[in-house]
């Protein structure tokens, strides 16, 4: 698409739009950690320049319309969604709930296009899956999605995302919901007319990495838990908002992000700290799991145009990106500044690979659409208008 303007809400760290080329005209973010870091990726020229708002339930959308919006994005949050959250659901009272407020704005803006991203566990739920597909159905707006993985791109844990893009109707188009939408949780799907399809889109073929051990201290016999000792696994568990680790390795624990990377096998013994507390995972290595440039997330550090400008221009993420992990794996919390915060935006975050590669994908599932559209009208007869008698002269209108 051209000249895609975007109210980006809930921008976080700005990973959603990051290798997506567009124009925004807005950042609206409540974290004060997450504004400053865009403010300073603005300042190192990173990032486009935009104002920053810190609420998205009460933007100024009379302002808002006067810059020409063509899209909204907007990862919206999943803490009551997601299956480590408190579940609550999508309600106008939860946090998840800023999905209305999102609709809403959108309503008003008359925006024609919105882009929406958020947690797997969304299509599970058979109760907030019809939540959201009646919302967007009754703001009118049609809607394909996909769901992507950061694995699928090369990245060395799962994370597996949903993406939406919705497309607003033309007036007076027919919206007729299908009933119980619930059974039609498709991995990928699209909704017309509040009609719901699967679509088949492929998925990409990329080699599993090897295995990966799990060693328990042996110095301490308490510790000695059979299980978790032979465990391994595929894949890194992706981060959350703490990358804390345990002092003690049990099959609980080997399901964080920071435990297994301080008793994996291919871990440096002087990294693991073996009897130690308030140890973590490195900021840096869960940017690299992530997707985003090293000290993406550090505001006290410039990140250069050149540098940034060749991770953009990256063809081959998995190779260039991800097959260059770095050599600190964990580090004490309390020696790193902000190591709390930065875990907390990079949990929070959306993978900008994936978010590129959902765009990608949904954009030519609308294109395709509207092209199959104009070919169907166009073979179409129109209805002949008859032609009035040239003998037939107009009447004069009384006065």
């Amino acid at each position: 698409m051209a000249n895609v303007r975007v109210l980006d809400c809930c921008t976080g760290v700005g990973g959603m739009g990051l290798l997506i080329h567009h124009t925004p005209v807005m950042y609206v973010e409540r974290e004060p950690f997450c504004r400053d870091i865009l403010q300073r990726r603005m300042d190192d020229g990173c990032l486009p320049e935009a104002p920053i708002s810190d609420n998205v339930t009460n933007l100024d959308t009379a302002v808002i319309a006067k810059l020409n919006v063509t899209h909204i994005f907007a990862g919206f949050p999943c803490q009551d969604i997601s299956s480590m959250g408190i579940r609550k659901g999508i309600q106008p009272d939860t946090r998840s709930g800023l999905l209305f407020d999102i609709l809403r704005t959108a309503v008003e803006l008359r925006t024609p296009w919105l882009f929406l991203e958020n947690v797997e566990a969304l299509l599970r739920n058979e109760s907030m899956w019809c939540t959201v597909v009646r919302a967007v159905s009754a703001s009118g707006y049609d809607m394909a999605w996909t769901l992507v993985a950061a694995s699928h791109l090369g990245a060395p844990h799962v994370r597996r995302r949903w993406f939406a893009l919705c497309r607003r109707r033309r007036e007076g188009q027919p919206n007729v919901l299908t009933p119980d939408p619930g059974r039609h949780r498709y991995p990928s799907g699209i909704m017309i007319g509040g009609k719901i399809q699967p679509l088949d889109i492929e998925t990409p073929k990329v080699p599993r990495p090897p295995k990966i051990g799990l060693r328990a201290p042996t110095e301490n016999a308490e510790w000695k838990e059979l299980e978790a000792t032979k465990k391994s696994i595929q894949y890194w568990a992706t981060p959350r908002t703490s990358a804390s680790s345990c002092n003690k390795l049990t099959l609980r624990s080997a399901k964080d992000l920071g435990t297994q990377l301080r008793y994996a096998v291919t871990t440096p013994t002087e990294q693991a700290y073996r009897l130690q507390t308030g140890i973590c995972a490195s900021s840096e290595y869960v940017e690299w799991m992530m997707g985003f440039p090293k000290d993406w997330t550090n505001a006290t550090v410039s990140v250069s145009q050149k540098d940034f400008k060749a991770f953009k221009d990256f063809k081959d993420f998995k190779a260039r990106h991800w097959g260059r992990e770095p050599s600190i794996r964990t580090v004490k919390a309390r020696n790193e500044p902000n190591s709390r915060k930065r875990q907390r935006c990079l949990g929070n975050a959306c993978v900008p690979q994936t978010s590129a590669r959902a765009w990608s994908i949904l954009n030519a599932v609308w294109d395709t659409h509207i092209q199959r559209k104009k070919r169907a009208r166009a073979t179409t007869p129109q209805a002949q208008v008859p032609k009035v008698p040239k003998t037939m002269k107009k009447t004069k209108q009384c006065a």
